[in-house]
């Protein structure tokens, strides 16, 4: 049986005047204390949930477990047990960012040119902490991944098809993308999707000439609707990789990955 801890540190501490995850007991903060009486009792996959204004301080001075960032933790203590929040390319896996991880199992299958669409307040943070790859700003992300792709596509040198992959897909192995982009290059001007199992997930591969013609008008139907109305075929690809249908939107999905 596996067991894992949530730490759930994201209030502010405002009654304190400290986060409490900072305050200390002999010279050690409470984050440290209980961190090191869950890993002696035997506990190694645990993860703390903190604030945006405590996740730096937290990865500085406590380095051998996992972070994720509760967005909004004014809203009790559920919403950092429920939802994970909107900075997912910043999540850890074994001490690597999904950015990390996703980036290096892309140039891995022999992809260089990527680009990472991200929202202003991750700029900064993504830029320093993945250098091998470009960034674009996308300065409404509530628009949509279609206007993800809308501005990623702005910085894209014409080729043949591009790669559509979600940061919250951390899992998808370096086999399957080589299966999907060799599956393109048989098949030419075509969509190629993953399925596991009969069930389609991510990445997918969409002709350039399709991704090319997306303007700001097509925000309001999405990605899915631009899709079906191009006229381009799907071909669906049966993958023997879960990690395409395992997109991390709930603590649960994170831990037991």
């Amino acid at each position: 049986m596996k067991i894992s801890a949530l730490i759930l540190a994201a209030g502010s501490g405002s009654r304190i005047g400290i986060p409490k995850l900072m305050l200390e007991i002999e010279g050690k903060s409470f984050l440290s204390v209980i961190t090191e009486k869950i890993k002696t009792s035997g506990i190694n996959d645990v993860i703390c949930i903190v604030s945006e204004k405590t996740y730096e301080w937290a990865k500085d001075n406590v380095s051998e477990i996992k972070f994720a960032i509760n967005p909004n933790p004014e809203d009790g203590m559920i919403s950092s047990v429920f939802r994970i929040g909107n900075h997912k390319l910043m999540l850890e896996i074994e001490g690597k960012s999904f950015l990390s991880v996703i980036t290096e199992k892309i140039k891995t299958s022999g992809i260089n040119d990527v680009i990472c669409v991200v929202s202003e307040k991750t700029y900064e943070w993504a830029k320093d902490n993945v250098s091998e790859i470009k960034f674009e700003i996308n300065p409404n992300p509530e628009d949509g991944m279609i206007s993800s792709v809308f501005y990623g596509m702005q910085k894209i040198k014409k080729c043949n098809g591009i790669f559509i992959i979600p940061v919250d897909h951390p899992f998808v192995e370096v086999k399957t993308y080589k299966i999907l982009f060799d599956e393109f290059c048989k098949n030419g001007k075509i969509i190629i999707k993953p399925k596991y199992k009969d069930k389609s997930g991510h990445p997918v591969i969409i002709p350039y000439e399709l991704l090319n013609s997306i303007t700001k008008n097509n925000f309001s139907s999405g990605l899915d609707e631009v899709i079906k109305k191009s006229g381009y075929k799907q071909r669906y690809v049966e993958i023997n990789d879960k990690g395409i249908l395992k997109n991390i939107n709930y603590k649960k999905d994170f831990i037991y990955g």
